[in-house]
Protein backbone atom coordinates (compact mmCIF):
# COMPACT_ATOMS: atom_id res chain seq x y z
CA UNK A 1 0.00 0.00 0.00
CA UNK A 2 2.91 2.77 0.73
CA UNK A 3 4.08 1.76 -2.58
CA UNK A 4 1.02 2.45 -4.72
CA UNK A 5 1.05 5.90 -2.54
CA UNK A 6 4.14 6.75 -3.20
CA UNK A 7 4.08 6.38 -7.24
CA UNK A 8 0.27 7.45 -7.26
CA UNK A 9 0.52 10.49 -5.09
CA UNK A 10 1.11 14.71 -6.13
CA UNK A 11 5.05 15.03 -6.59
CA UNK A 12 5.69 16.97 -3.55
CA UNK A 13 8.99 17.29 -2.50
CA UNK A 14 8.79 15.12 0.38
CA UNK A 15 7.03 12.43 -2.10
CA UNK A 16 9.91 13.01 -4.82
CA UNK A 17 12.36 12.35 -1.84
CA UNK A 18 10.82 9.02 -0.59
CA UNK A 19 10.23 7.74 -4.06
CA UNK A 20 14.04 8.47 -4.63
CA UNK A 21 14.93 6.72 -1.99
CA UNK A 22 12.67 3.65 -2.59
CA UNK A 23 13.95 3.35 -6.42
CA UNK A 24 17.21 3.60 -4.96
CA UNK A 25 16.96 0.61 -2.95
CA UNK A 26 15.26 -1.23 -5.63
CA UNK A 27 18.09 -0.50 -8.34
CA UNK A 28 20.14 -1.30 -6.46
CA UNK A 29 18.90 -4.89 -5.92
CA UNK A 30 18.11 -5.04 -9.26
CA UNK A 31 21.75 -4.27 -9.98
CA UNK A 32 23.01 -7.00 -7.89
CA UNK A 33 21.00 -9.53 -9.27
CA UNK A 34 21.98 -8.68 -12.65
CA UNK A 35 25.49 -8.99 -11.93
CA UNK A 36 24.53 -12.43 -10.48
CA UNK A 37 22.30 -13.54 -13.57
CA UNK A 38 24.92 -12.55 -16.15
CA UNK A 39 28.01 -14.01 -14.28
CA UNK A 40 26.19 -17.51 -13.71
CA UNK A 41 24.75 -17.39 -17.59
CA UNK A 42 28.60 -16.67 -18.67
CA UNK A 43 30.03 -19.88 -16.43
CA UNK A 44 27.00 -21.63 -16.93
CA UNK A 45 28.05 -22.05 -20.60
CA UNK A 46 31.39 -22.39 -19.91
CA UNK A 47 33.08 -20.50 -22.96
CA UNK A 48 35.96 -18.46 -22.19
CA UNK A 49 34.41 -15.89 -24.32
CA UNK A 50 31.30 -14.96 -22.35
CA UNK A 51 33.05 -14.71 -19.47
CA UNK A 52 35.64 -12.25 -20.95
CA UNK A 53 32.96 -9.98 -22.06
CA UNK A 54 31.03 -10.21 -19.03
CA UNK A 55 34.82 -8.85 -17.33
CA UNK A 56 34.70 -6.58 -20.16
CA UNK A 57 31.76 -5.37 -19.69
CA UNK A 58 32.00 -4.77 -15.60
CA UNK A 59 35.29 -3.21 -16.37
CA UNK A 60 34.11 -0.83 -19.23
CA UNK A 61 30.88 0.40 -16.54
CA UNK A 62 33.11 1.00 -13.93
CA UNK A 63 35.93 3.49 -16.03
CA UNK A 64 32.55 5.24 -17.13
CA UNK A 65 31.46 5.35 -13.63
CA UNK A 66 34.70 6.74 -12.46
CA UNK A 67 34.60 9.11 -15.71
CA UNK A 68 30.96 10.64 -14.49
CA UNK A 69 32.18 12.18 -11.35
CA UNK A 70 34.62 13.84 -13.12
CA UNK A 71 32.12 16.68 -14.41
CA UNK A 72 31.46 20.64 -14.48
CA UNK A 73 27.89 21.48 -12.77
CA UNK A 74 25.68 23.50 -14.71
CA UNK A 75 24.12 26.27 -12.85
CA UNK A 76 20.35 25.39 -13.78
CA UNK A 77 20.93 21.25 -13.42
CA UNK A 78 22.64 18.64 -15.32
CA UNK A 79 26.17 18.04 -15.52
CA UNK A 80 29.08 17.80 -18.46
CA UNK A 81 31.09 14.91 -17.92
CA UNK A 82 34.79 13.94 -19.07
CA UNK A 83 33.82 11.68 -21.74
CA UNK A 84 31.79 9.07 -19.38
CA UNK A 85 30.15 7.57 -22.04
CA UNK A 86 33.16 6.69 -24.10
CA UNK A 87 33.89 3.51 -22.66
CA UNK A 88 30.56 1.51 -22.83
CA UNK A 89 30.10 3.26 -26.12
CA UNK A 90 33.68 1.38 -27.18
CA UNK A 91 32.45 -1.80 -25.61
CA UNK A 92 29.23 -2.17 -27.11
CA UNK A 93 31.10 -1.16 -30.68
CA UNK A 94 33.17 -4.34 -29.98
CA UNK A 95 30.76 -6.60 -28.54
CA UNK A 96 27.28 -5.64 -30.30
CA UNK A 97 24.03 -4.64 -29.03
CA UNK A 98 22.97 -7.27 -26.88
CA UNK A 99 25.88 -6.59 -24.46
CA UNK A 100 25.88 -3.14 -24.54
CA UNK A 101 22.23 -2.95 -24.20
CA UNK A 102 22.71 -4.71 -20.56
CA UNK A 103 25.93 -2.86 -19.65
CA UNK A 104 24.18 0.77 -20.67
CA UNK A 105 21.10 -0.16 -18.53
CA UNK A 106 23.51 -1.09 -15.73
CA UNK A 107 25.60 2.10 -15.84
CA UNK A 108 22.40 3.98 -16.56
CA UNK A 109 20.90 2.67 -12.91
CA UNK A 110 24.43 3.48 -11.60
CA UNK A 111 23.86 7.05 -12.28
CA UNK A 112 20.73 6.75 -10.56
CA UNK A 113 21.82 5.68 -7.53
CA UNK A 114 24.94 8.52 -7.80
CA UNK A 115 22.57 11.37 -8.37
CA UNK A 116 18.90 10.11 -7.53
CA UNK A 117 15.86 11.71 -8.67
CA UNK A 118 12.90 9.61 -9.35
CA UNK A 119 9.40 11.83 -10.06
CA UNK A 120 7.42 8.84 -12.09
CA UNK A 121 8.07 5.22 -13.56
CA UNK A 122 8.10 7.01 -16.91
CA UNK A 123 10.15 9.31 -16.32
CA UNK A 124 12.84 6.70 -14.14
CA UNK A 125 12.85 4.64 -17.66
CA UNK A 126 13.57 7.59 -20.25
CA UNK A 127 16.11 8.89 -17.61
CA UNK A 128 18.09 6.07 -16.67
CA UNK A 129 17.19 2.97 -18.55
CA UNK A 130 16.92 3.79 -22.27
CA UNK A 131 18.84 7.08 -22.37
CA UNK A 132 21.71 4.59 -21.42
CA UNK A 133 21.17 1.95 -23.27
CA UNK A 134 21.34 3.93 -26.12
CA UNK A 135 24.84 2.96 -26.26
CA UNK A 136 23.64 -0.42 -27.58
CA UNK A 137 23.05 1.47 -30.94
CA UNK A 138 27.16 2.05 -31.03
CA UNK A 139 28.13 -0.34 -33.59
CA UNK A 140 24.89 -1.08 -35.74
CA UNK A 141 26.02 1.72 -38.56
CA UNK A 142 29.42 -0.94 -38.88
CA UNK A 143 27.73 -2.60 -42.06
CA UNK A 144 26.94 0.96 -43.57
CA UNK A 145 30.97 1.78 -43.72
CA UNK A 146 34.19 0.10 -44.13
CA UNK A 147 35.95 2.64 -42.62
CA UNK A 148 36.25 1.32 -38.98
CA UNK A 149 36.45 5.39 -37.68
CA UNK A 150 33.51 6.68 -39.67
CA UNK A 151 31.43 3.61 -38.04
CA UNK A 152 32.35 4.50 -34.48
CA UNK A 153 31.76 8.48 -34.97
CA UNK A 154 28.50 7.81 -36.61
CA UNK A 155 27.77 5.33 -33.62
CA UNK A 156 28.87 8.50 -31.26
CA UNK A 157 26.42 10.64 -32.89
CA UNK A 158 23.31 8.30 -32.92
CA UNK A 159 23.82 7.63 -29.01
CA UNK A 160 23.73 10.50 -28.07
CA UNK A 161 21.10 11.64 -30.59
CA UNK A 162 19.00 8.66 -28.99
CA UNK A 163 19.89 10.12 -25.80
CA UNK A 164 19.12 13.20 -25.93
CA UNK A 165 15.68 12.15 -26.94
CA UNK A 166 14.99 10.07 -24.28
CA UNK A 167 16.07 12.46 -21.50
CA UNK A 168 13.92 15.36 -23.68
CA UNK A 169 11.25 12.69 -23.03
CA UNK A 170 11.63 12.02 -19.48
CA UNK A 171 11.97 16.13 -19.02
CA UNK A 172 8.35 17.16 -20.82
CA UNK A 173 6.76 14.20 -18.24
CA UNK A 174 9.36 16.77 -15.85
CA UNK A 175 8.01 20.43 -16.98
CA UNK A 176 4.13 19.22 -17.89
CA UNK A 177 4.59 18.93 -13.96
CA UNK A 178 5.17 22.36 -13.52
CA UNK A 179 8.46 21.81 -12.14
CA UNK A 180 11.53 23.82 -12.95
CA UNK A 181 14.70 25.37 -11.97
CA UNK A 182 14.49 28.53 -10.22
CA UNK A 183 18.31 29.88 -11.86
CA UNK A 184 16.57 28.76 -15.80
CA UNK A 185 14.62 31.13 -17.81
CA UNK A 186 11.51 30.32 -18.46
CA UNK A 187 9.95 29.84 -21.98
CA UNK A 188 7.33 32.13 -23.15
CA UNK A 189 4.65 31.86 -20.35
CA UNK A 190 6.42 28.93 -18.09
CA UNK A 191 7.77 25.74 -18.42
CA UNK A 192 4.04 24.09 -18.35
CA UNK A 193 3.33 25.93 -21.60
CA UNK A 194 6.17 24.68 -23.92
CA UNK A 195 7.42 21.48 -22.05
CA UNK A 196 8.79 20.06 -25.43
CA UNK A 197 10.86 23.28 -26.19
CA UNK A 198 11.66 23.67 -23.00
CA UNK A 199 12.93 19.84 -22.20
CA UNK A 200 14.88 20.76 -25.62
CA UNK A 201 16.62 23.40 -24.64
CA UNK A 202 17.64 22.47 -20.80
CA UNK A 203 19.00 18.93 -22.16
CA UNK A 204 20.64 20.02 -24.95
CA UNK A 205 22.72 22.35 -23.20
CA UNK A 206 24.56 19.24 -21.53
CA UNK A 207 24.37 17.10 -24.12
CA UNK A 208 25.76 18.99 -26.67
CA UNK A 209 29.29 19.84 -25.18
CA UNK A 210 28.93 16.23 -23.93
CA UNK A 211 29.13 15.34 -27.75
CA UNK A 212 31.54 17.65 -28.60
CA UNK A 213 34.42 16.93 -25.79
CA UNK A 214 33.64 12.78 -27.15
CA UNK A 215 33.98 13.80 -30.84
CA UNK A 216 37.28 15.52 -30.02
CA UNK A 217 38.79 12.36 -28.42
CA UNK A 218 37.50 10.44 -31.34
CA UNK A 219 39.29 13.18 -33.28
CA UNK A 220 42.40 11.70 -31.78
CA UNK A 221 41.87 7.86 -31.63
CA UNK A 222 40.88 7.77 -35.12
CA UNK A 223 43.37 9.39 -37.03
CA UNK A 224 46.25 8.43 -34.97
CA UNK A 225 45.47 4.86 -35.15
CA UNK A 226 44.78 4.12 -31.68
CA UNK A 227 41.21 3.28 -32.14
CA UNK A 228 42.13 0.13 -34.49
CA UNK A 229 45.09 -0.90 -31.96
CA UNK A 230 42.74 -1.02 -29.35
CA UNK A 231 40.12 -3.12 -31.72
CA UNK A 232 43.03 -5.33 -32.27
CA UNK A 233 43.71 -5.65 -28.95
CA UNK A 234 39.97 -6.87 -28.48
CA UNK A 235 40.11 -8.95 -30.92
CA UNK A 236 43.51 -10.80 -30.00
CA UNK A 237 41.15 -11.82 -26.43
CA UNK A 238 38.55 -13.35 -28.27
CA UNK A 239 36.08 -10.51 -27.76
Amino acid sequence: MLLLKLLSSAPSEEVIEQRTELVTAISIVVIALAVLLLAAAALGRKKLGSTKVLGFAAVSVALSFVLSFIKLELPFGGSVTLVSMLPIIFFAFVCGAVPGLIAGAVYGVLQFIQSAWFISLPQFALDYIFAFAAVALAGTLRPLTKRTGTAFVLGILLVCAVRLAMHTGAGIIYFNMGLTWESLPLVGDGAHSGALLYSLIYNSLYMIPELILLLAVSAYLVPSGQLDRLLAEAGKLGL
